[in-house]
């Protein structure tokens, strides 16, 4: 089953269980495109989830998820914000369900701001939950990338806002890396609701790179010691 959304609205709700194709919000030039999801299972697998994908001219594309459960499991690359090379969008507003990312390939999870120009910013509210550890039914190699560190993925800005609800995070990478990315702003903010993070290897890797980490509010965080290479 393959879910593609190239534009307008689309309303995913009902008792749906099973298997789910690539999701693309977003992948006409030009064309914004918005993916609510309200109830159901979509079990991803391998297949990617795309959030703002558009070709040879820039768009938005933005989920809204106030219930239901998406699921990546297998060695495939999950959720992808912000791609193609275009200054495209990607937004993903998480107030209810939950995401669970079971993927067993290194440096994959969630990735915002996926290649270069893009804008990025992934919103945790409400009663949402973000599983990425073993004890939350990801794995303890899934990453969440607020500016991409693997590959070049220039003149980004990623964000990661959460007010509430719950995110449990097996890697968490900020900041990008200077060998392979520069010119990436990234944020990190904490006002509500608990984020916990059981690693923390980069934090604005690279001279061109810049991170900026909030908290406050009524958030419940747990990070381990910050890198300091």
């Amino acid at each position: 089953r393959v879910v593609a959304k190239k534009w307008g609205d689309l309303k995913l709700t009902g008792d749906f269980t099973g298997t789910a194709g690539a999701i693309n919000v977003s992948n006409l030039a030009g064309i914004d495109a918005v993916l609510n999801i309200e109830s159901g299972t979509y079990a991803l697998g391998t297949n990617r989830f795309y959030v703002g994908n558009a070709t040879t001219t820039p768009a938005t594309g933005t989920v809204n998820q106030s219930g239901g459960a998406v699921t990546f499991s297998g060695a495939g690359d999950g959720l992808l914000m912000g791609n193609g090379n275009i200054a495209n969008t990607g937004n993903y507003n998480l107030s209810g369900g939950s995401i669970t990312t079971g993927l067993s390939s290194s440096n994959r999870g969630i990735i915002i701001g996926t290649n270069s120009f893009a804008l990025a910013k992934f919103t945790l509210s409400g009663t949402g939950e973000l599983n990425m550890t073993v004890g939350t039914g990801g794995t303890d190699t899934s990453i969440l990338q607020i500016g991409r560190y693997d590959a070049a993925a220039n003149s980004t800005t990623a964000e990661f806002s959460q007010t509430d609800g719950t995110a449990n995070v097996a890697i968490l990478s900020i900041g990008g890396n200077g060998g392979t990315g520069t010119g990436i702003i990234s944020k990190l903010s904490l006002t509500g609701g608990t984020f916990v993070a059981k690693t923390f290897p980069r934090l604005a890797a690279g001279n061109t790179n810049t991170a900026e980490i909030t908290i406050g509010g009524t958030a419940n965080v747990t990070l381990p010691f910050f890198p300091t290479a």
